[in-house]
């Protein structure tokens, strides 16, 4: 059997958007003997991407290459871009992002069995045609903000959204919230959903000794680390992580906390830590090649993720494989990966002092690494999940 992969976010070149797709699909392409992945990118010519304007509608600012790994080949088409989410610009968009796929497929010149599209909008729809074209089951992943957050910026997007949750098979969603919107807004059938969290590989994500880390990474040894990974944009809520530290430090705690990630807030984030006097404190650190946070995440004591809306966080699930304790909010699908307090602590969004209280309480209470990772591993690991999403997969080709 061979499965077509549709998706606006595949891992390339520096990138490592999608990375937990790549990993789902690492281990679901063992029961196909082909997985094509079609990435349509948009297309800008090379002089306009030395422009951070046209840059940072791409993501990009080099084309990156079809490439393959196991039995999984990586497609890359370039689309036509189409900026803007009106009725006229998105109807463009999905229709450019729809030709950049049907070239890519005349090249792969194979026939599939099933079509998984990650993402509502444009990757859905897209796969809502080929599905009517092939008469082949479709299933689709909402992994979060495309079901809470993006239908509801207009009718455009919304009326799209609801069209592509009306034409697939069966629907994944990483939270009960998702699956809630989806039941009593866009009245889609409960038995037609799955809740199913990213996962993480328990290859790379495990433990290591915390001391031998530190000493590779040139971090302190007598401190107490805070790790957290995300993008520095408002969303990720690292604002309220430095002021938090900031409180924490004035109890008397030897702590460094650090923040891996890259984007538009790292000099206000930097700036801030200074002007409450902890920028010895806090480190920002981008450009960690995905395989190695395992590396920093073992160096550490803690995670913290204080973001302020969240889908099913694989950073999460990968700290947990490490055997880390985790505080982070109760955003998405959280309360479901944090359960029982046996590995982690779930706190306030958007609330400074309750970050700190449940980074008090984490720093204080002693903590059994082996046994949350190997409740990581059993309930989180992708050879758990892709064999739930298998089970899926089995009942629409049956």
């Amino acid at each position: 059997m061979n499965l077509l992969a549709i998706t606006s976010a595949f891992p390339y070149l520096s990138s490592y958007r999608g990375q937990f797709i790549k990993e789902q699909l690492k281990y679901l392409g063992r029961n196909f003997e082909r997985v094509d992945v079609v990435n349509p990118i948009n297309y800008f010519p090379k002089f306009l991407l030395a422009s951070e304007h046209f840059s940072r509608f791409t993501g990009h600012k080099e084309y990156p290459l079809d490439y393959s790994f196991g039995n999984i080949r990586v497609f890359f088409p370039r689309a036509t871009p189409m900026i803007g989410n009106g009725f006229i610009s998105l109807r463009l968009r999905c229709h450019f992002f729809q030709n950049a796929l049907e070239r890519a497929l005349k090249r792969t010149d194979s026939k599939y069995d099933l079509i998984h599209s990650h993402f509502i909008l444009p990757s859905a729809i897209s796969g809502g045609r080929i599905k009517e074209s092939m008469k082949i089951p479709l299933v689709v992943t909402a992994h979060g903000g495309d079901i809470y957050s993006s239908p509801f910026h207009n009718r455009s997007i919304f009326s799209r959204t609801n069209d592509a949750l009306s034409i697939c098979d069966a629907i994944i969603t990483t939270s009960e919230t998702n699956k809630r919107i989806m039941i009593e807004t866009f009245s889609v059938p409960e038995k037609k959903i799955s809740i199913i969290p990213n996962g993480y590989d328990p290859e790379i994500f495990k433990p290591t000794d915390i001391i031998k880390a530190r000493s590779t990474l040139g971090l302190p040894i007598d401190s107490y680390i805070s790790i957290s990974i995300g993008s520095l944009i408002d969303v990720k809520g690292h604002g309220y992580l430095i002021r938090a530290a900031k409180r924490v430090i004035d109890e008397g705690i030897n702590g460094l906390f650090i923040i891996i990630g890259a984007g538009s807030n790292k000099e206000r984030l930097i700036n801030e830590s200074k002007s409450l006097g902890i920028s010895e404190k806090i480190r920002i650190i981008d450009g960690v090649p995905h395989d190695r946070l395992c590396d920093w995440i073992n160096a550490a004591d803690l995670f913290v993720l204080p973001s302020l809306s969240e889908g099913s966080p694989t950073v999460v699930a990968e700290a947990l494989g490490c055997g880390k304790p985790v505080v982070a909010t109760n955003v998405g699908n959280i309360p479901f990966i944090i359960s029982g307090n046996s590995n982690g602590i779930i706190v306030d969004p958007g609330d400074e002092n309750s970050l700190k209280e449940g980074i008090l309480y984490a720093i204080a209470r002693k903590w059994n690494a082996f046994e949350i990772s190997r409740n990581a591993r059993e309930r989180l690991s992708w050879p758990v999940i892709s064999n739930r999403i298998q089970g899926i997969y089995d009942s629409l080709m049956d």
